[in-house]
């Protein structure tokens, strides 16, 4: 009896001590950010860790929703400000998204026609800790 005791409580005393291991996550599976080629990320810049992201893109392209917060790793990433304006205006023309509304530094918003309809991406910035933070969200436009 004691031994079956003593054997139960090496068994909890084990399983306890896994616990204080610190496991990654992995990330949602509502969050593919390389299905969205046409969404480029900057260098510097990671998803907000603790944040809500989706990027989801089903249906073959008819159903895409993207929505992630990005922030400046490094407080020397040089993209920032007007660079970092430049830096969307040339990868989104280049993807076939058109500049709709110039707000910048705070918001600008983009339009893509594609097979799906018509969507809108607002992309908008802003600070946080000394560092950068860009918004995206892709919507559609359509019905």
């Amino acid at each position: 009896m004691i031994r079956l005791f003593v054997c139960a409580l090496v068994l909890m005393a084990a399983a306890c001590s896994s616990g204080n291991e610190v496991r990654k996550t992995p990330p949602p599976a509502a969050f593919n950010p390389e299905q969205f080629p046409d969404l480029p990320m900057p260098q510097g810049f990671i998803p907000k860790p603790g944040g809500d992201h989706l990027a989801v893109n089903m249906g073959g392209g008819a159903i895409r929703r993207y929505h992630v917060v990005l922030t400046q790793v490094d407080e020397n990433t040089k993209l920032q400000g007007d660079e970092l304006e430049i830096w969307y205006q040339r990868r989104l023309a280049a993807r076939g998204w058109e500049l709709s509304l110039d707000q910048w530094p705070s918001r600008q918003e983009w339009v893509k026609a594609g097979a799906s309809g018509t969507e809108r991406l607002v992309l908008e910035t802003g600070r946080a800790d000394r560092r950068t933070i860009i918004r995206l969200v892709l919507t559609p436009t359509d019905g």
